[in-house]
């Protein structure tokens, strides 16, 4: 079995994803352009 990468803006990744989901969850977005927002915010932490 593989490891999991390490992430290592691991409280701004949890923040990111909890922020899409309770958007979605509430009505304030739709699920895509949650998800959307999401991918970009974490593209964003992603790159060097």
């Amino acid at each position: 079995a593989k490891k999991r990468p390490a992430v290592v803006k691991y409280q701004e990744v949890s923040s990111a994803i909890q922020e899409a989901a309770y958007s979605a969850m509430s009505g304030q977005a739709t699920s895509a352009d949650a998800l959307a927002a999401l991918q970009t915010k974490l593209e964003g932490l992603t790159k060097g």
